[in-house]
């Protein structure tokens, strides 16, 4: 039998179960950001309006054998304190990441010492390259529990972009695809279609080798909240990958938090800021060290620091951060 040839994307991805409730899963992908490996998945999955669970079940392939895995159960809590981050600026999008003990290998390394591999922000696509509405998209997960109980590998669903990509849907950093996911599909990457010939938004073409992109995380079906019901179309939320990003810059910048006091400076120009100056401008963002348990949930900044500094003043500072 001629086999298919190894696609790593498929190596990317993990069941997610939840000890207390075996019954139910999702999905989630493994994601490096500097030194650490990271678990993706929605907020959703993590968060439970009854019988929060404590600890969620994943798997990490063997590097001899990639269709063997062996199960982990990963804590949710450290203390009282959820180990889930947030995004900043946009506490109501529904992704979160939780750093993982185990480092992981980059999806496009040559010579990767894990079975198990992890995306990174090289996933994303090149600014320069054009990605319109209409462009076919693919989802890899775990749709209705409907796996391969001995390897675990996902299962491919495929689906097409339904909205302008780039645009913020209903004002929100999403976009649609169209296509059927089914229950499971929570927290699955979503790549665009692999092809080595690509749009450039000077209007040239370019073609190279085969690729894709990570352009979001899946999220279920599209809830139309002026409805106050599912679509029934089909159609499916993604919230753009930049989040992710987004989500573990600002997780970094809050780690150089130390008991400074915060300055302000409304002369100071971004090109002013130095790395020396971070652990003052990060203080007034830190505040994942602050649990509301009526919510069992750090707070937001954009929630509880909006007199302190508006959010333009952190996405200037995550922009610096990057550029460094």
């Amino acid at each position: 039998m001629v086999q298919d040839v190894y696609n790593p994307l498929m190596c990317v991805t993990t069941l997610l179960q939840f000890p207390e409730k075996r019954d139910e899963h999702a999905t989630g992908f493994f994601y490096n950001y500097n030194d650490r490996t990271y678990l993706i998945t929605n907020r959703h999955v993590i968060e439970h309006e009854h019988e929060q669970p404590t600890q969620i079940s994943i798997r990490f392939r063997n590097h001899s054998d990639i269709s063997s895995t062996n199960r982990e159960e990963i804590p949710l809590y450290d203390n009282e304190f959820p180990r889930w981050l947030i995004h900043p600026l946009y506490p109501e999008a529904d992704i979160t990441a939780i750093p993982l003990n185990q480092r992981l290998s980059y999806v496009n390394e040559k010579n990767s010492l894990t079975g198990s591999l992890a995306l990174s922000s090289d996933a994303f696509a090149n600014e320069g390259l054009l990605i319109r509405g209409g462009t076919g998209a693919r989802a890899f997960g775990y749709p209705d529990g409907y796996i391969d109980k001995n390897s675990q590998f996902p299962i491919a669903r495929n689906g097409m972009i339904a909205s302008p990509y780039g645009h913020h849907f209903d004002g929100r950093p999403q976009l649609l695809i169209d296509g059927v996911m089914g229950n499971g599909m929570s927290g699955s990457p979503v790549f665009t279609e692999r092809t080595n010939s690509f749009e450039k938004v000077d209007g040239n073409s370019h073609t190279a080798a085969p690729s894709s992109f990570l352009i979001g995380i899946h999220s279920g079906e599209f809830y139309d909240s002026r409805e106050a019901r599912e679509s029934d179309l089909s159609l499916n939320q993604v919230w753009y990958s930049e989040l992710i990003e987004e989500l573990l810059v600002y997780n970094e910048l809050c780690e150089y938090v130390d008991e400074v006091p915060f300055v302000s400076n409304s002369d100071r120009t971004e090109n002013e800021i130095s790395k020396s100056e971070l652990s003052d401008l990060v203080t007034n963002f830190s505040t994942w060290n602050f649990f509301d348990p009526e919510r069992n949930q750090r707070t937001s900044p954009v929630e509880d620091l909006e007199e302190k500094v508006e959010a333009e003043g952190l996405k200037s500072l995550i922009s610096l951060v990057q550029n460094e």
